[in-house]
């Protein structure tokens, strides 16, 4: 009650459109997926990790784009 209270004090009006997610296609690259390309494979990781992730800087693999 409290937080509904205070979400009318400052005049907010609940909106069903507040509810409706929208994602916008910005672009798309293609890369050279080469030797040297930075990834992980089941050649390259111990056997005993069975889980991982990473994230690889676009601006890294500029190189590899088609």
């Amino acid at each position: 009650e409290l937080f509904e209270h205070k979400l009318f004090m400052c005049s907010y009006k609940d909106n069903p459109l507040y509810d409706v997610q929208k994602y916008y296609l910005h672009s798309v690259n293609d890369y050279d997926i080469r030797d040297n390309f930075p990834r992980l494979t089941k050649g390259n990781i111990n056997p005993a990790i069975v889980q991982a992730q990473y994230s690889i800087s676009l601006a890294a693999i500029y190189d590899f784009k088609k």
